[in-house]
C-alpha cells in the first residue's frame, strides 16, 4: 500500500465511523481525532481535514497538536486515548518525585469529587426524586437551564472541549424573529405568527 492510499483510507475510515447516526461518541470522536494527528502519514493532515472528518472544532484539534508535540519532546507515553493523553504529566526529571507525587494525589481527590459532582446532578434532574419538579418532563427544558446555571461561554467551551465542532446561530437575516430574543421556540412562534397574519397557510408544527 503505497503512503497516499494509506492517508486517504484512514481519513474514509474516520469519517464513515465518526458518523452521528452510528451513534460515535463524543469520547470515540475525540480518539478518532487523536489518531489522525499522530499518524505519520505524509503530507501530514492539515487541521481542517480532521475537524471535517470527525466533527470536531479546530481548537480542540490545535490543542492536540500541541499536546503531540509536548508528549514528543518529553518521551511522554501516549496510551492512544484523548482523554489520558491530555492529562498525564511530562515526564519526571530528577527531583520531580514529590510534585509527582502530590500531582497524582490532587487528580485522585478531583476523580472522587466528579463523582459525587455527577451523581448530585443525576438525582437533582430524576423525576422519581422530584416528582414535584414539572420541568423534569421536558428535556430541553432541563437543558437550557443547565445551561444557564453553567454560562453559555463556559458551556460552548465544554463542547469544544469535548469534540464538538461549534453550531453557528443561524445569521439573523434568514431568521429575523430570533434576533427579537427569547427562545427559539417563541422566535418559532413568532414567525407562525407573522405567516398567518401575511395569509399564508400553516400545517401543523411548521413556522
Amino acid at each position: 500500500m503505497i503512503e497516499g492510499d494509506r492517508r486517504e483510507a484512514l481519513k474514509a475510515s474516520v469519517q464513515a465511523r465518526a458518523g452521528i447516526m452510528l451513534g460515535t461518541s463524543a469520547e470515540e470522536r475525540a480518539d478518532m481525532a487523536w489518531r489522525m494527528v499522530r499518524e505519520p502519514v505524509e503530507p501530514r493532515y492539515r487541521l481542517r481535514e480532521i475537524v471535517e472528518a470527525v466533527g470536531i472544532s479546530e481548537r480542540t484539534a490545535k490543542t492536540m497538536r500541541a499536546r503531540l508535540k509536548e508528549l514528543t519532546a518529553n518521551d511522554g507515553e501516549i496510551t492512544g486515548q484523548w482523554w489520558r493523553d491530555r492529562r498525564q504529566p511530562q515526564q519526571q526529571q530528577p527531583g520531580d518525585e514529590a510534585d509527582a507525587d502530590a500531582w497524582k494525589e490532587r487528580m485522585a481527590k478531583m476523580d472522587a469529587e466528579e463523582e459525587q459532582l455527577v451523581e448530585e446532578l443525576r438525582d437533582s434532574m430524576d423525576r422519581r426524586k422530584r416528582p414535584g419538579m414539572l420541568i423534569l418532563h421536558e428535556k430541553q427544558r432541563v437543558g437550557e437551564a443547565f445551561v444557564k446555571a453553567y454560562g453559555v461561554k463556559d458551556f460552548e467551551a465544554l463542547l469544544e472541549w469535548l469534540g464538538y465542532a461549534k453550531i453557528e446561530e443561524p445569521p439573523e437575516d434568514d431568521w429575523p424573529e430570533l434576533a427579537e430574543g427569547g427562545t427559539v421556540e417563541d422566535a418559532m412562534q413568532r414567525a407562525r405568527a407573522k405567516r398567518l397574519a401575511e395569509g399564508v397557510e400553516c400545517d401543523d408544527g411548521a413556522f
